[in-house]
This record gives C-alpha cells, sequence and structure tokens, in this order.
C-alpha cells in the first residue's frame, strides 16, 4: 500500500497500562480534527498480557484497538523486547508514514527501534497531552 497525501497511516503503538490514558486523549484529539487525509490505526502489543492490564482497561476507557499483538509472559525483559521486536515487525509490513510510540515501556523501545530501522518516522508521545 502506497502513502499518498489521502492515503497517509500513522501507526500508534502501546502495550502497558500506563499507555492507555496517553492513547485514549490522542484519540479523542484526533476524533476532534475533521480531516480524511489521515488513517489512524492502533496496536496493542500484548506487553501486559493479563487482562485486566490489557484489554479490560482499554475496554472500560472506551480505547479503539484495532490489532491485539499475543506478546505472552516472557522470563525477562531482554526476552520480552526480542518477542515485541519480532511483533512490531511483522505488524510494519504495511510500512504506514509514522509510527507513535508511547511513554516509556519495552513496547516503546521495540516500535521505535523496528520503524527507525525501517527508515520510518517516530513520534513520541508522553505526558502532558492536553484537550483544549
Amino acid at each position: 500500500m502506497g502513502n499518498t497525501d489521502t492515503d497517509r497511516t500513522i501507526t500508534v503503538y502501546l502495550g502497558a497500562r500506563t499507555n492507555v490514558p496517553k492513547v485514549w486523549a490522542l484519540q479523542q484529539a484526533v476524533g476532534k480534527m475533521h480531516t480524511s487525509a489521515v488513517n489512524w490505526s492502533y496496536v496493542h502489543t500484548g506487553q501486559h498480557f493479563d487482562p485486566c492490564l490489557g484489554r479490560e482497561f482499554c475496554h472500560e476507557l472506551t480505547l479503539r484497538v484495532d490489532r491485539w499483538l499475543q506478546c505472552g509472559n516472557a522470563a525477562s525483559d531482554a526476552e520480552q523486547l526480542g518477542r515485541l521486536c519480532t511483533l512490531v515487525e511483522r505488524d510494519l509490513d504495511e510500512r504506514p508514514a509514522e509510527v507513535v510510540v508511547v511513554g516509556d515501556v519495552n513496547s516503546t523501545v521495540a516500535a521505535a527501534l523496528v520503524a527507525a530501522r525501517r527508515g520510518t518516522p517516530v513520534i513520541h508521545l508522553e505526558a502532558g497531552l492536553a484537550l483544549a
């Protein structure tokens, strides 16, 4: 899929409970924009695989998640990072225009690393996003 001015995808990766409120605020801001020039895609990496920290929390805040990746339980951060990089690499086959990463968790590192290695611009979203 090629990216043009009217066919541009921004993929947002989140994976930890702490990412959810930030992405929720982003979704609210994006919802107030009146443009169809950008397609927003939201992907949960499954870093927090416990349903209470993943799906249930997203559902509770009515956070739209387009794809759920399955990281599963890992013995160490290094093992989890490896799994996350593999999952994100497979997910990025469509080559979005930009990738948004959130906070400072393992999913953030993995998605930023994979996107940067592919030459895809990375946008870092941290605390402080305010709704007008």
